[in-house]
């Protein structure tokens, strides 16, 4: 019995989660005390790996912003698949980012089997990995939000993926562990979701911050806008 491992992905360009898997385990070849203690030490050793340690992961939301299609039409496309900036959920300061196993082929429903956290996530209708956000509201976490993201401020497709592109460059051009840290926690994380406040000062400390180390890339764009008649 193979199942996938998987930990919850939050997105911090539109806030939304997702079911991001980080391995697989089969459950037959651990059965007994010393098989759970083996799947212990694993789902732990996932754990120690992820918590607190943002990645650039697949997000099904940004997906659907960028090339302005439904996840399935993505799935049978050849477009490039859309990573993000993202954390993976923790549900107690305290306790480390809790564990999921799948319950099964065509069951698209995880079971809670290490930490802190929901027994059961729900996925919405997309069939894309989204979590439903609304079946966050029994928690009653301090600043959750449970609302699926709006497009208010009626940004173009172009728009989000260069908001993207931008955090990306960022982080990945950071000098040492020591100063993307810093862009994370300090500029990044307390402006979640950024789409929603990218013109708070957020674009052009980014900006700023890649130009410093990668110019020929904030050139790069703002010469293509220019190309495109498009506002810098």
């Amino acid at each position: 019995m193979v199942r996938e491992i998987a930990m919850i992905g939050n997105c911090m360009m539109c806030d939304s989660f997702f079911v991001n898997v980080v391995g697989i385990v089969d459950l037959a070849e651990n059965r007994g005390a010393k098989g759970k203690d083996v799947l212990s030490e694993q789902y732990e050793s996932v754990q120690n790996k992820y918590t607190d340690k943002p990645e650039l992961l697949h997000c099904p939301t940004c997906t659907e912003l960028v090339y302005g299609i439904r996840f399935q039409e993505f799935v049978v496309s050849d477009k490039d698949c859309v990573i993000t900036l993202s954390n993976f959920m923790k549900f107690d300061e305290e306790e480390a980012s809790p564990v999921y196993i799948n319950s099964g082929e065509h069951k698209p429903k995880y079971t809670l089997v290490y930490g802190v956290g929901p027994k059961m996530l729900e996925l919405d209708s997309s069939k894309s990995g989204r979590l439903y956000k609304p079946s966050f509201r029994a928690l009653k976490l301090p600043g959750l939000s449970t609302k699926p993201f709006e497009n208010t401020k009626e940004r173009s497709a172009l728009e989000f993926k260069e908001i993207i592109d931008l955090v990306n460059q960022a982080v990945i051009t950071a000098r040492d562990a020591d100063e993307k840290k810093s862009l994370i926690e300090d500029i990044l994380v307390p402006n979640k979701p950024l789409f929603d406040n990218w013109e708070n000062g957020i674009d052009v400390t980014v900006k700023d911050f890649v130009r410093d180390k990668c110019p020929e890339f904030v050139d790069y764009e703002i010469t293509r806008r220019q190309i495109l008649d498009l506002p810098n």
